[in-house]
This record gives C-alpha cells, sequence and structure tokens, in this order.
C-alpha cells in the first residue's frame, strides 16, 4: 500500500513547494487540489504540455499522482 498526502494542506505553497514538502513528510502520493479560493495547484488544463509539466514534477518530488480534488463553492449551494 502507498500513502498519500493531499496539496490542499499546502495551500500556502504553489504546486512544486507543496509536492516537495510532502516528499520530504515521507509520503508517496499526492492528490492535487483544484480548489478556487482554497487551494489552487493545477487548473483543469487539458494540453498534453501542461499534464507532462504537472507530471514531471511529481516524478521530480519521487511522487505518484492518485487523483485530483476538486471543490467550488458551487458545490454547497447545489445541496442545500
Amino acid at each position: 500500500m502507498k500513502s498519500g498526502c493531499g496539496t490542499v494542506l499546502f495551500n500556502q505553497l504553489d504546486l512544486y513547494g507543496a509536492l516537495q514538502h510532502i516528499a520530504w513528510a515521507g509520503y508517496q502520493g499526492a492528490e492535487l487540489a483544484c480548489m478556487a479560493n482554497m487551494a489552487q495547484h493545477v487548473e483543469l488544463d487539458t494540453r498534453k504540455s501542461y499534464i507532462d509539466e504537472v507530471k514531471a514534477t511529481a516524478r521530480k518530488h519521487g511522487l505518484k499522482l492518485f487523483a485530483i480534488e476538486r471543490f467550488s463553492a458551487a458545490n454547497l449551494t447545489a445541496r442545500n
């Protein structure tokens, strides 16, 4: 089993810094945050060059990418 950590915990840092801290903490993977006004570590951008850049950043830190966490205020409004 591999352990992972969400980049949302490092919302004060950019993607590079968040992944670096997750690697330093000993995790094997990361869940990327895409949360407006909270932690915007990835864009929902489908350009291959962008996706390759995100993957390369994770690889540089020895991390696997497990998931993307998506949240917006609209999610709360829709439930109420």
